[in-house]
């Protein structure tokens, strides 16, 4: 009900994207991504979030804000949900390479579990059937990355369910 009224009362998105392009701090940041996820997770909200070109500008927070961990765990989320609601965000990530900046924080973030966890829910999300995705990353050290990951955190099961879905996924390719 609440989302519904927010659209209904104008200008929501607008308001939340000048919000990203603000520089804000990372407590403001992270709860506007959070608003802004629950805001656009339909079909109709995700497409006006990629028509504006939301998925570039939090692309970049997930390449610019390493030391913020809830800004990047949001980030990966909010790509997550517009992602599987929207062709073209999943295109847009595929072309971006995000496949390749996520197995960069996969490796580089191996102390922060909900860092992990999100990265790897998106990268799973946009490589999910798509084999040529998956061999590649394999190549490049997916399979470390997740090792270490549940190794790091044996006890977040959010965690352990995003790296097994993800080996499971990887069974799927012949190699």
């Amino acid at each position: 009900d609440m989302v519904s009224a927010l659209w209904e009362h104008g200008d929501i998105l607008n308001v939340l994207i000048e919000l990203f392009e603000a520089e804000r701090a990372e407590s403001v940041l992270n709860n506007a991504l959070r608003v802004f996820k629950s805001v656009t997770d339909s079909e109709k909200g995700a497409e006006e979030a990629v028509d504006n070109g939301v998925v570039d500008i939090i692309l970049e927070f997930l390449k610019g804000r390493l030391d913020e961990h809830s800004v990047l765990s949001s980030s990966a989320q909010v790509l997550k949900s517009l992602s599987m609601h929207n062709e073209a965000a999943k295109e847009t990530l595929l072309s971006e390479n995000a496949d390749e900046l996520l197995l960069g924080l996969l490796r580089s973030h191996t102390a922060h579990a909900k860092v992990l966890e999100s990265s790897m829910d998106l990268l799973l999300g946009i490589m999910f059937r798509d084999e040529s995705t998956a061999e590649k990353l394999v190549g490049k050290g997916l399979l470390p990355a997740i090792c270490g990951a549940l190794t790091a955190h044996p006890g977040e099961k959010l965690l352990f369910r995003s790296s097994c879905m993800m080996l499971r996924e990887l069974c799927r390719v012949e190699d």
